[in-house]
């Protein structure tokens, strides 16, 4: 049997894709377009499109339900910086690092509002996930690629990897994949 790659959301970036994340409630995909300044969501396939074969991969094309949740480039946000990785809560919430930003920022995916922010000791935050024992502990990576030597004067600690501990919430488990996997 052959892989099966499933396209679901056809040419939906205008720029660089990240992410992405299952949001296990509502049962959506997340991802962010970074330099567009969008977080999208696609909800239920709607209908198969089309299938053919890419060397040993069968492509299927699903037509299905993308929107953007959250437009970071809102001027009523007054964020800096530009989204780039991210998690959930246990509460649905996003979590995203907001990269050249130096934030953390805390939002509601069905309302798109800002729920709170969190500042970090460098410039370049680029993912977040939870983690330990109980998924209460948040970490943080970040980028010190290409920063000018006065950036890292003022910010020493750049390509780190921070733990923020809490926060009155929790992550979830990576969801497991029970399929099988060919030799």
């Amino acid at each position: 049997m052959a892989a099966v790659i499933e396209t679901l959301i056809e040419c939906s970036c205008k720029t660089v894709g990240e992410g992405p994340h299952w949001d296990g409630q509502s049962q959506t995909l997340l991802y962010v377009d970074i330099i567009d300044g969008s977080l999208h969501r696609w909800s239920s396939v709607t209908g198969q499109d089309e299938k053919h074969t890419f060397g040993k991969y069968d492509i299927v094309k699903y037509i299905g339900n993308a929107r953007v949740a959250i437009d970071f480039d809102d001027e009523e946000r007054q964020l800096t910086g530009f989204p780039d990785g991210m998690t959930i809560d246990v509460d649905g919430n996003i979590w995203v690092a907001c990269f050249n930003g130096g934030t953390l920022v805390k939002f509601n995916p069905n309302t798109g509002s800002q729920i709170s922010s969190i500042e970090v000791p460098v410039y370049r935050p680029t993912s977040c996930c939870f983690g330990g024992p109980y998924y209460d502990q948040l970490f943080i990576t970040c980028s010190r690629y290409e920063l000018s030597e006065e950036e890292l004067k003022q910010t020493p600690l750049a390509g780190s990897v921070f733990r923020i501990c809490n926060l009155g919430t929790r992550g979830t488990p990576a969801p497991i994949y029970e399929g099988t996997i060919e030799k």
